[in-house]
């Protein structure tokens, strides 16, 4: 069990409270002393704070940790004090543009062909960031257990619009309010529209064995937990000691 996973056990455990107090800003809290587990609990605080980024409350600026459709956040100043934990629905993170045109490279393309062959098959889950109209499915055909991230709304309609039968698996919404513990290989044709907070979900939520390959036609910055693989023809962020 990684700390997503645990994240969502303290979560399926634990009572939320409607805070009828505040009913004209719908939300809901747990308290630490409903259940009287204070390293637990003290646990939870301290791994949505890990996990948050900074997200905008009227004029005000708070952490928020994402998982599952709710945002949760702590109003304390230390993990140790924190006794209640809040949280709401929040509307998905997407980009309503007027028209989604994939952009193809036959060098690049081709390049990262060559190395995604060697990681993907039928028998893995793929999860694809940032996944556009489906240009990794044009390059490599043997994925049955595909799923595609996207927040640019019609880039997925367009995907769709292709292939109806995946409608299931391809999610709009910003790729670091997801997690990715399920998945084998988890990969991105286009890490550059990727910030810190979306690779950090990426490397925190992933199980161990899962192989991580953030490519990237541009330069792309080192991030903890991943190596940098630069090449004449893409950059690369990869759980990979060589490729």
């Amino acid at each position: 069990m990684n700390d997503f996973e645990r994240a969502k056990r303290f979560i399926a455990t634990h009572d939320w409270h409607f805070a009828k107090s505040m009913a004209h800003i719908p939300h809901w809290y747990c308290l630490r002393s409903d259940q009287n587990d204070f390293e637990r609990f003290k646990w939870f605080v301290t791994f949505i704070r890990e996990n948050s980024r900074e997200g905008r409350f009227y004029s005000r600026t708070y952490r928020y940790f994402y998982l599952c459709g709710y945002k949760y956040w702590d109003m304390d100043p230390t993990p140790e004090v924190c006794d209640l934990v809040n949280r709401d629905e929040y509307k998905r993170d997407y980009i309503d543009e007027t028209t989604f045109v994939p952009a193809y490279d036959i060098f690049y393309d081709d390049a990262v062909r060559k190395v995604l062959e060697n990681f993907v098959s039928d028998e893995k889950i793929i999860c694809d960031l940032g996944c556009g109209s489906g240009e990794l499915l044009e390059m490599v055909q043997c994925v049955k257990n595909y799923y595609g991230v996207d927040n640019r709304r019609d880039a997925l309609r367009q995907f769709i619009d292709a292939r109806p039968d995946l409608k299931g698996r391809l999610v709009l919404e910003r790729v670091g309010n997801l997690s990715y513990e399920k998945m084998d290989v988890i990969v991105s044709l286009n890490a550059d529209r990727l910030d810190k907070d979306d690779v950090k979900r990426v490397v925190n939520s992933r199980k161990t064995t899962a192989d991580v390959l953030l490519f990237s036609k541009g330069t792309l910055a080192p991030y903890p937990g991943l190596n940098l693989v630069k090449t004449d023809e893409f950059s690369l962020l990869t759980t990979l000691k060589c490729i």
